[in-house]
């Protein structure tokens, strides 16, 4: 039995992402789809494939020979993609594996590993994979008489006859082989017609051969054409295998800015799923390196929204600066902060927050920044004094897009003066959560960290051993994970994806 991979499309839908690499190396939790369908093969016994491959081939070719577990292949180049379609790709094939029995799929199908051996162990023949419980408009349907044979596949099939969708995996004995390839060498060579799918031509060989062709009835099985962002979540979701491990940790901490809100409007699912929390009565914090304000407005403006929680729920670096000025007996500082945040800090560390000789210079989320305070700043970095910094997120999400965070600052300030911050207090500084594990004598491996950044939550989830969970509602894209070797444990939308999993 060969396998044969068409994978040669463009993926439009799928831009930004497919403007670098073609659909088939998208990945789904942090594993290519081309990769999830070439394990398959192999662990249905299938070691010898043959991909065609169109966009962007060279990046398939260097992904097979350095990355994928795959030793037996051959490559075939669509070198005219974008001017044929799927029929004409597997046609190119046709030296290879006419008259031969082979497994067919189309390269943007995320599938459990189960379909292919049920498909490869099979006594029937030739069968088409199809799923009795889902019928999609765009996708292939197929029709099945009364002893289970399939007698038709289209788009157009209305759902009071459809068996279910086609999943676009095929497996064709030798002799259908012939019968196929027969019937694809008439579309291409005499009709002229490349721009057909494959199925065109097994619609015509399920009519002329109404008796031999049977189903395998996937429809326990999970599977996801990934077509666009919607199927790309979706698969992200249902191949998890962390997804069902939630309902068994014992804290949560999560994000503020671009998980729970969006400046000042609140994020679809936001209070559901801490409706959901409250409700299975499961611990959680709320951890932001927004240091603009004080825990005190945090809890009023959550409550605005219908999130009520406690002052000490909510976690922020300022408290962590207090401890480190007070620790280290600092009394003199320069503060870039707003004003509430200048005067908590003052009073609790008992510091002169605007001092001509500070020993350090302490940048916070100031958002009534000036260029007289950074000037006054960069003097005090240039005569020696040393740099503490808040956090360190470059970006602050907004409704209207990103804007500059304390990252950013700092980025200006190293650039003027050179000068590195010598300790950060926010994510992913572990030290913003150890106090709360420690309160609830629990280890991090039982903790969950949810948040928007792949550099902050989700580094601090790795720094101490917790779950991670990204969602898709503030800093990163899902085109953005694409591009990143730090693979989050959970990817959804937005914290309401989580509340059946609770």
């Amino acid at each position: 039995m060969i396998g044969v991979i068409l994978a040669a499309g463009l993926g439009s839908r799928l831009i930004p992402i497919t403007y670098t690499k073609p659909k088939c190396l998208t990945k789904i939790n942090g594993k290519t789809i081309l990769d999830w369908q070439i394990d398959a093969y192999l662990e249905a016994g299938i070691d010898e494939l043959i991909i065609i491959v169109g966009y962007k081939s060279e990046e398939i070719i260097q992904h097979i020979r350095f990355h994928s577990n795959i030793k037996n292949y051959k490559i075939i180049n669509n070198t005219d993609f974008e001017s044929t379609n799927n029929m004409y790709s597997l046609y190119l094939a046709k030296p290879f594996i006419d008259g031969k029995a082979f497994i067919l799929s189309n390269a943007d199908v995320v599938i459990d590993p189960g379909i292919v051996q049920a498909l490869a162990d099979s006594p029937k023949q030739n069968l088409i994979a199809a799923d009795s419980s889902s019928y999609f408009e765009e996708s292939m349907k197929v029709v099945v008489d009364n002893k289970g044979h399939c007698i038709d596949i289209s788009k157009k099939i209305p759902q009071e006859i459809a068996f279910g969708n086609s999943i676009d995996f095929y497996k064709f004995s030798t002799s259908l082989s012939t019968q196929l390839f027969k019937l694809i060498t008439t579309y291409i060579k005499k009709e002229k017609r490349l721009k057909d799918w494959t199925e065109v031509a097994i619609q015509q060989l399920l009519q002329k051969y109404p008796d031999k062709v049977n189903v395998l009835d996937i429809a326990k099985k999970p599977w996801v054409e990934v077509d666009d962002f919607n199927d790309l979540a979706l698969a992200d979701k249902r191949f998890n295998p962390y997804l069902p491990n939630l309902s068994q940790k014992k804290i949560y901490f999560i994000d503020l800015d671009g998980t729970i809100y969006l400046g000042n409007k609140l994020i679809d699912g936001a209070v559901e799923f801490f409706d959901t929390l409250k409700r299975k009565k499961i611990p959680f914090y709320l951890v932001t390196n927004n240091s603009s304000t004080t825990p005190k407005k945090y809890k009023q403006k959550l409550s605005k929204f219908g999130i009520h929680v406690r002052e000490d729920q909510i976690l922020n670096p300022i408290a962590s600066i207090v401890n480190f000025l007070k620790r280290h007996k600092i009394h003199d500082i320069y503060l870039l902060a707003n004003k509430e945040v200048q005067e908590e800090i003052a009073k609790n560390a008992k510091v002169n927050a605007n001092s001509h000789k500070p020993e350090y210079v302490v940048v916070c989320y100031d958002t009534h920044l000036t260029f007289e305070k950074l000037r006054v700043a960069a003097l005090h970095l240039n005569k020696g004094a040393g740099l503490l910094a808040s956090h360190i997120d470059i970006v602050c999400p907004t409704p209207d897009g990103p804007i500059p965070d304390v990252g950013a600052f700092l980025k200006l300030i190293n650039a003027t003066t050179q000068a590195e911050p010598i300790c950060y207090f926010g994510k992913p500084n572990a030290q913003m959560v150890e106090t709360t594990l420690k309160q609830h004598k629990i280890s991090g491996k039982d903790a969950v960290v949810i948040g928007d950044r792949l550099y902050t939550d989700m580094q601090l989830a790795k720094n101490i051993g917790a779950l991670s969970v990204l969602v898709l509602s503030g800093e990163t894209s899902r085109a953005q994970l694409e591009e990143t070797s730090q693979v989050p444990d959970v990817v959804v939308n937005n914290l309401y994806n989580l509340c059946e999993y609770l």
